[in-house]
This record gives structure tokens, sequence and C-alpha cells, in this order.
């Protein structure tokens, strides 16, 4: 890469940083799209026109998520409507450490020497400034504006992606090099995108029933709501965890009076969502998506890095999207092979060539072969 692929590189990730709130509802919504397409290719097929069967199938996914939103409200109910017993536990054992803390304070009083004063000597005190405040309102203010975003554009832009597809199809064939099978870059992502939605889903509910399988031997009530309700929370990187700590030790609250369940708890999930993030995903759903495991973890770093959360949520599809779009041109074949889960980066399935190495290109002899005259005398 010259200097002036590297210039270009860095712009992109820059351009790609601060454009954030405007690239992840996009690529929200393109993929939600691809995996709501077949569902509106069979309402046309049925004479439902196009234009009216891409909002119905947005609000039929928005149905489900209600449905789904609806069969979760009860632990949910449950926790909430005990609010103020947990504050009420919690205002004890407060208090209750805050008497231990005076008691230790005032026998360190007794053993520590106050050291002596010394006159002219100016008092140092740190005070946060308004720059501070200033910038932790700014990023604020950056992530409610991207769940506005995702709420609120995602729906719009799913409808009309749904209902022009032909339009968008024919710029996107444009867009790609000469010699690119657009096709195939087609089918190939639709693929992706539900065997990335079916992997996921898949993982969840094994999150699910292995959590509400702990807390049912922890001894918690609603134990399978539980399960089910933070089974897929767990899934979430870096903020997953603690919102999946959340709705059990709020529970537990009202039912535990030692820290043993509780240390439990926490390392069952613990140990939950670092196999999840660490090992189930990259290599499952990686290899679902036809992507090889360091591929998959290097691309939760990345994305991760890039778009924070958001990124880690999106970055093995969009990792997959960019593997596609190499391997529907010939000058790219060889990038995608990096980042394919077999030797040569083709679809599973593809025969070797004959004489073909583990790289999948035709090994030669590396010196040439002498004539020979017939077989040789044993």
């Amino acid at each position: 890469m010259g200097c002036s692929g590297l210039v270009a590189t860095l712009l992109a990730l820059g351009g790609a940083y601060l454009a954030g709130p405007i690239l992840i509802p996009m690529a929200v919504a393109f993929f939600l799209t691809v995996l709501l397409e077949p569902f509106v290719a069979r309402l046309e097929r049925a004479g439902l026109p196009r234009r009216w069967g891409g909002p119905a199938a947005v609000l039929a996914l928005a149905a489900a998520v209600g449905a789904a939103a609806w069969a979760f409200s009860k632990p949910v109910a449950t926790i909430v409507s005990n609010v103020p017993r947990y504050v009420a536990k919690i205002r004890a054992g407060a208090a209750s450490l805050e008497g231990q803390l005076r008691r230790l304070q005032r026998g360190a009083d007794l053993v520590q020497r106050p050291a002596p004063s010394r006159a002219g000597v100016p008092k140092v005190q740190v005070v946060d400034g308004d720059e501070a405040w200033l910038g932790r309102l700014l990023r604020g203010a950056g992530s409610v504006f991207e769940a506005v975003g995702i709420a609120v554009f995602v729906p719009f832009l799913m409808a009309f992606g749904l209902s022009e597809k032909q339009t968008l199809l024919r710029g996107f064939e444009g867009l790609l090099p000469e010699g690119a099978d657009a096709g195939r870059a087609e089918a190939e992502v639709a693929r992706m995108v539900r065997a990335y939605f079916l992997g996921n889903l898949g993982v969840g509910l094994g999150m699910a029933l292995l959590q509400g399988l702990a807390f049912q031997g922890l001894g918690l009530e609603n134990a399978a709501g539980l399960g089910l309700l933070t089974g897929f929370i767990n899934l979430v990187p870096v903020l997953g965890l603690p919102a999946a700590l959340l709705f059990p030790v709020a529970q537990g609250l009202l039912q535990f009076h030692r820290s043993a369940p509780f240390l439990a708890l926490g390392a069952v999930l613990c140990a939950l969502h670092v196999a999840a993030g660490s090992f189930v995903v990259p290599r499952y759903v990686g290899s679902q998506v036809r992507l090889n495991g360091v591929a998959a973890t290097a691309a939760l770093l990345f994305w991760g890095w890039l778009w924070s959360v958001a990124g880690f949520l999106l970055a093995i599809p969009l990792t997959a999207l960019v593997k596609i779009l190499l391997e529907s041109s010939p000058r790219g074949a060889p990038l995608a092979a990096l980042l394919a889960p077999r030797p040569g980066g083709g679809p599973r399935g593809t025969p070797r060539a004959p004489g073909a190495g583990p790289s999948g290109r035709t090994c030669r002899p590396a010196w040439p072969r002498a004539p020979s005259d017939g077989p040789r005398a044993p």
C-alpha cells in the first residue's frame, strides 16, 4: 500500500467514526431489509404490490417485536413492583456497612498519628472543570442520538428499501467493478444475513436455557422467565453482563440473606458471557457466515473500537459483507481468502482442482522431471 492508499484508509476510518450516528442506522436497516426480503417476495407472488408489501413487512416485524416485549413484561413488571422493597433492603445493608466503616475509622484514628502541619504550604484541590462536564454531556447526547436514529429512521429505511429493491440493485451493480458477479453477491448476502440471525437466535436460546437452569439451581423465583430475559441480554458485548446481572440480583435481594448465592450468580453469568463473546459467537456464528475464527475475533475488536456497542453487534455481519464484496471481484478474491474459514475462500462444497495444494492453487514440482526411457529395472 502506497502513501496515497494509507491516507485514503485513514480518511475513511475517520469518516466512519464521525458518521457513526448516520451509518449505524443505515447498516441496521440494510440487514433487516435483507432478512425480510423473502417475506416481501412471497407477498408479491401472492398479488400484493411491492410498494405495499414493504410497509406490511415492517409492520409485521414491529408487531413481532411488540409481542416479544409483552412476553418479557411479566418478569420485568414483577421486579419493578418490588422496587420499594429493594430500596429498603439496600438502605438497611448500607446502614450496616456504614456502621462498620465508622468503627474501622475510629480504630484507625487511634493508631495513626496526625502529621504536623506546615505553615505556608498551599492546599491543592482538584476541581472538575466545565470542559469535562461538557464532554460527558456531548457523549451522552451522541448515544441518545444513535438510539433515536435507530428507533425512528430504521423503519422508514426498511420500508423504502423493500419497496424500491430493483432500483437499488441496479445502482449497486453500477458500483461494482468490471467482472464482478452481482447476482452471486446478492445471493451470498441474503444467505449470510439469515445464517447470522439464526446463529444468534440459537446461541441466545442456549444461553437462556443454561441461565434458567442456573437460576433454578440457586433457588430464584421465576427462574424460567429470568433466564429467557437475560439469555439474549447477556449476548450483548460489554454492557450485556451488567444488564443481565441486574434482574436476577434484584430478585435475589428479596430471597437471599447470604453473599454466597450472589457470588455464584455473578460467576455463572460472567463465565457464560465470556464463553459466548470469546468463543461461541466468533467460532460458531462466524463459521455460519463463513468467517474464520481469527477474522471474526479481529472484527469484534475493530468494529467495537470504531462504533462501541453498536460496532460489537454489527461486527460479524459487516465483515462478512466486506468478504462477499471482495469475493465478487477477481482482484479482491485473494483478500477474501484471508477471511474465509477454509483455504481458497470459496463456498462450501466447492471441489478442489486436481493437484491443488492447501491454498487452493495448483501445485507444481520444484524441479522438472527428466524424461524416462521406460520403467527402471528393480
